[in-house]
């Protein structure tokens, strides 16, 4: 079993600046402005894509889904499951990058959802079965969040919530989806942002 020690507790990363690097390309090779400021990095990071921080919140009848990692992602995917009922639902969601690092110490990925969707009509990266008030503000949800590092390659997961050994245990039990990406190595965490 793999714990994170100092979940959510970022290395300070120094960087000293000098060279434009104001956007982060993506894997459709369109770049993203980091804002309209020109940053400048004489020494970028250069370790381990891993994610550090995660959070889920509702407002109003929707939830976001929220993590940090150190280093730039590619891609991000969360699985998430009601695993303290019987019968459990499960489904997956794409992250996406909202904020970024210029010089490349961290990414910030994210999934709003629309929440209470009927069965035949939930949508990843839309909408859940999943509601407020029944799911995500109880303690019965168990999430996994994977991100893949820059080259496209399996970066990282992490697991947290009611029974997240459960996930790594069984990524296909439930009703709904499978984990859709490996959760076998999985950092156990929790909830901190």
């Amino acid at each position: 079993m793999n714990y994170r020690i100092a979940f959510g507790a970022l290395a300070t990363i120094m960087v000293a600046c000098s060279g434009d690097t104001d956007s982060k390309p993506t894997d459709s090779g369109i770049t993203t402005p980091t804002d309209t400021e020109t940053t400048s990095c004489s020494t970028t990071y250069s370790g381990p894509v891993t994610v550090e921080a995660a959070s889920v919140a509702c407002a109003g009848t929707d939830v976001t889904i929220d993590i940090e990692t150190a280093g730039w992602t590619s891609a991000g995917r969360v699985h998430q499951r009601d695993n303290r009922n019987n019968n459990y639902w499960s489904d997956n969601h794409d992250l996406a990058s909202y904020a970024f690092d210029p010089c490349g110490a961290y990414d910030m990925l994210d999934v709003t959802l629309a929440t209470g969707a009927a069965v035949a009509d939930w949508a990843d990266g839309v909408s859940t079965v999943f509601t407020c008030a029944g799911h995500y503000e109880v303690d019965v949800m168990s999430y996994a969040a994977g991100v893949w590092d820059f080259d496209g390659a399996f970066a990282d997961c992490l697991a947290w919530g009611y029974d997240p050994q459960e996930i790594i245990d069984n990524p296909n039990a439930g009703v709904g989806e499978p984990a859709d990406f490996d959760v076998s190595g999985c950092v156990i965490g929790t909830s901190t942002m």
